[in-house]
C-alpha cells in the first residue's frame, strides 16, 4: 500500500525500484491524487517524480472499490492509505513519522524509506556504502532522526553479522 510520502522520498534516493520489486504495490485514489497535482504556481510543470509515476502507474495496483473511509486524522492519502493497508491485510510503505506509528498501533506492518534501505541491503541488493548514503539522502529529504537512527542501527548490525 502505497503513500506519497514513500514515493516522493523514494524517487530522490533511489528506492523505488527495489520497492516495486519487493511489493505489490496498490495505489488509493487519494495518493494517486496527491502524486498528479500541479504546483498552482506552475501549472505545466512537470516535477520528475511524477513523470515516473506516469510511466509506472500500470505496473501498480488500484484500489477496491469502493475504498474503505479514510480516517479523519493526517493527509488525504496518508488517511487512505492507512485504512486500505488494514483492510486488504498489507504493508504499508509510508515514509512519515506520526501516520507511521498510528499505523503500528493498529497491527499494521510498515516499511519506511530507512526501512526499505535495510531490506535492500539485507538482500544484498546495494552495497553497504550505497545503504549509508541512500539513508543520508533521507535525512536530508526531511525523514524522521528516529527513523534514521533504527535504520542505521540494523545496518551496524547487519554488517557486524
Amino acid at each position: 500500500m502505497l503513500d506519497t510520502s514513500f514515493w516522493t522520498v523514494g524517487f530522490k534516493v533511489g528506492l523505488l525500484g527495489y520497492a516495486m520489486r519487493a511489493f505489490d504495490i496498490v495505489v488509493p485514489r487519494a495518493v494517486e491524487a496527491e502524486l498528479r497535482a500541479t504546483d498552482s504556481r506552475y501549472p505545466q510543470r512537470l516535477y520528475p517524480d511524477t513523470a515516473l509515476f506516469d510511466q509506472v502507474r500500470d505496473q501498480l495496483h488500484d484500489p477496491p472499490d469502493p475504498e474503505p473511509a479514510p480516517l479523519d486524522r493526517f493527509g488525504a492519502g496518508e488517511a487512505a492509505a492507512i485504512v486500505l493497508s488494514r483492510f486488504l491485510n498489507a504493508t504499508l510503505l509510508i515514509n512519515d513519522h506520526r501516520p507511521a506509528e498510528v499505523a503500528r498501533n493498529l497491527g499494521l506492518a510498515v516499511v519506511s524509506c530507512p526501512g526499505m534501505i535495510v531490506f535492500a541491503r539485507s538482500q544484498e541488493l546495494i552495497a553497504a556504502h550505497m545503504a549509508q548514503a541512500m539513508l543520508r539522502m533521507c535525512a536530508q529529504h526531511g525523514t524522521s532522526p528516529a527513523i534514521i537512527q533504527e535504520a542505521s542501527r540494523l545496518l551496524a548490525a547487519l554488517e557486524a553479522g
